[in-house]
């Protein structure tokens, strides 16, 4: 990319990837991080922040934040979940396989789910996880993100999480193996391949990769993340309520419900 936003020092934890150069925010063993963002949105940008009455709702909030990024569910669905995720990221992958397809099934009109790119997890190259952004972004420019978006993450889709990450040491970072593994499919030679293998026209994906045609959009994404103090992958803010790290089908469906409670009331 034109730019590059680094983000340094990285810890696991409980099913959390945390950046160290951000305010960190640990789940505790058996807790759930659920906090509201309300004071978050002051940091968006500013013409995000106000409206024609002179204040943005929550629901205007949401939908400034979904931006126009790849998303399922109905455009109207009263709650909105956004997750801003790395695709080196293997809670992020066992959510999408594993969680999502429940969510959206539990929640078809009341839910919507939008992917958000925080490519920070550089473990062992620094660059892999732009490269699997970049790739993403190009397959979305020819109508085929989901199916780019389930290849970069099929790695994880079925990994034992209770090993992963532990390296054999009793838990912290991966191992040097661990590491090389984790990041060889996001090679730029292992991306285009598999851009092949999905079905790309692969002289419009070179091109867009060569181009970088979407590292803006990334950035975009990126510069949201940290103005809302994101601190950790996977992050989820639903209806305005943070949620992070690996967390369970029966958490998400708490808070949706409670959100769901919430936009009635409203």
């Amino acid at each position: 990319m034109a730019k590059h936003i680094r983000l340094v020092g990285i810890v696991a934890l409980g099913g959390v990837v945390v950046i160290a150069a951000l305010v960190i925010v640990l789940n505790q063993p058996d807790t759930v991080n659920v906090t509201p963002v309300v004071q978050a949105t002051a940091t968006l940008s500013e013409t995000a922040q106000t409206t024609s009455a002179g204040s943005m709702t929550l629901r205007e909030m949401m939908i400034r934040l979904a931006d126009d990024d790849p998303a399922y569910g109905p455009e109207d669905a009263p709650v909105i979940m956004v997750e801003f995720s790395d695709y080196l990221c293997p809670w992020c992958g066992t959510f999408y396989f594993n969680t999502l397809p429940q969510l959206l099934a539990a929640y078809p009109t009341q839910l919507r789910y939008v992917h958000r790119d925080y490519p920070v997890l550089g473990l062992n190259d620094p660059d892999a996880p732009e490269r699997a952004a970049l790739a993403a972004g190009c397959a979305l420019e020819q109508g085929f993100f989901w199916e780019m978006h389930g290849a970069l993450f099929e790695p994880y889709k079925d990994m034992d999480m209770s090993q992963h990450m532990r390296g054999g040491q009793g838990g912290g970072m991966p191992d040097p193996a661990e590491r090389e593994a984790m990041t060889r499919p996001y090679t730029a030679d292992a991306l285009r391949a598999t851009a092949e293998t999905i079905g790309l026209d692969m002289a419009a994906y070179d091109a867009c990769v060569t181009d970088q045609t979407p590292a803006a959009e990334i950035v975009h994404d990126l510069q949201d993340g940290m103005q809302l103090e994101i601190s950790s992958v996977p992050t989820y803010i639903i209806n305005g309520v943070l949620v992070q790290g690996a967390q369970s089908l029966e958490v998400f469906s708490q808070v949706i419900d409670e959100a769901l409670v919430d936009s009635t009331a409203g």
